[in-house]
């Protein structure tokens, strides 16, 4: 009798973010019966909903990396998805500026570091970087990545996951995993919502994912959280720059943008501070250092922009002890796959994150290479005036698509959509 009240999937997803969806879509569109659980009440309201929504092209991940392969794959599938599931995005490309004649001297590294995977990145004069953005502070010089794409950091993988549900997927939110064995031929995985059997599981848990590790192993990894801080200034009445003002990168962060997001707003951000992780659940905010560096940043890049703060917010990415994604399985523990370590580009990299995810998955499951993915792109993304409509008549910022209910959760897509 109890047997017959568990719940069974072939794959089950731990984490409701960018990731964890996209390595749901990718299995559910190659007919994997996938099970995706969340914690939280809300799908993208961990790490997915503090990003900056930018796809970025990876010039700066290192060499030989599982991370610099997800990104360079997830550009080449990204295309399709944009058009086939009509996400909306912008083109923009980025430019990043040298602000002294020091840093001027990286610029032409940079532009061979985007070479090396497959960018057409050129540099440019003073001058040339004035024609293409006059609204900005005088640099000495730039490199133009043209590969660079601005998205909605919520409705991009809302649509993700509307196809994956479309594909088979099924949906449990409110849903904390508590405890996992390994059996026979299976895993049993105690919930919130009771317990499940599945033949394979996935640790996408963000933030929490060496918690998740810790249920069955020593983690072989450690979240070491690194916390990005943002303001965001009014939309200008025509806009000031078309594109990410990026900072010439440090070997520890890629800087301070100044960027349009989609919806026109401007953002200065984010910053790049390590956090305890024992302090990885509390509620943190910007604090005064790092708004009066934000501003700073943000009025030498835009002298003549509204400067006037309307929000602030602050993000968490799930950096590792470890240098790469940690993209393995469990020691001795057939069937349980780690998917952590994912820090700032898991939007950038999510889809070639899903197919390396997959890829592993059907190794394991079939011993056989991973199918093509052969499935029709499914769009049940509404139109912006819909979404848009639907966000400021809900009490709560939601939009509803396919019979089921999602609040909006990131800022910058609450204050373009619900505001």
């Amino acid at each position: 009798m109890a047997s017959a009240a568990l719940t069974r999937c072939q794959t089950l997803v731990i984490g409701g973010g960018v990731v964890g969806i996209a390595v749901a879509r990718a299995l559910s569109r190659r007919g994997v019966d996938v099970m995706l659980v969340e914690r939280n009440a809300d799908l993208l309201d961990g790490v997915s909903g503090r990003n900056t929504g930018i796809v970025c092209t990876g010039y700066d991940a290192p060499q030989g990396s599982i991370e610099l392969a997800c990104l360079r794959r997830s550009l080449t599938l990204l295309p399709a998805v944009l058009t086939g599931l009509n996400i909306p995005h912008a083109n923009t490309g980025a430019l990043v500026v040298a602000r002294s004649q020091q840093e001027a001297k990286y610029l032409p590294e940079i532009v061979d570091h985007n070479a090396r995977v497959g960018d057409a990145a050129r540099l440019l004069t003073a001058l040339e970087v004035k024609s293409m953005e006059p609204r900005i502070a005088p640099t000495w010089g730039a490199v133009f990545v043209p590969g660079e794409i601005t998205v909605d950091s919520f409705l991009f993988p809302l649509a993700l996951l509307l196809d994956a549900i479309h594909h088979g997927t099924r949906v449990r939110r409110a849903c904390a995993v508590t405890a996992a064995k390994k059996r026979a031929n299976d895993w049993l995985v105690e919930t919130s919502h009771g317990p499940l059997v599945t033949k394979i599981v996935i640790n996408c848990a963000g933030l929490h994912a060496d918690h998740i590790a810790a249920l069955v192993e020593p983690p072989p990894f450690m979240i070491r959280p690194r916390m990005g801080e943002y303001l965001v200034f009014p939309r200008p009445p025509a806009p000031l720059i078309a594109r990410p003002i990026q900072p010439v990168p440090t070997d520890h962060t890629k800087g301070i943008y100044v960027f349009p997001t989609l919806h026109g707003h401007l953002v200065a951000g984010p910053t790049a501070v390590d956090v305890d992780p024992n302090q990885r659940d509390q509620v943190a905010q910007v604090s005064r250092e790092s708004e009066e560096k934000l501003l700073a940043v943000f009025r030498e890049t835009l002298p003549d922009a509204d400067a006037t703060i309307l929000t602030r917010y602050v993000g968490l990415r799930p950096a590792t002890n470890l240098r790469d994604y940690q993209i393995r399985w469990a020691q001795g523990l057939a069937g349980w796959l780690h998917v952590a370590g994912i820090r700032s580009t898991g939007l950038s990299a999510s889809l070639g994150i899903g197919e390396h995810v997959a890829a592993m998955v059907f190794q394991s499951m079939y011993g056989a290479n991973l199918p093509a993915d052969t499935a029709s792109l499914h769009s049940s993304l509404p139109s912006l005036a819909d979404i848009r409509a639907q966000c400021q008549d809900s009490p709560d910022g939601s939009v509803r698509v396919a019979d089921q209910s999602f609040r909006v959760t990131h800022p910058l897509s609450r204050r373009g959509l619900c505001l």
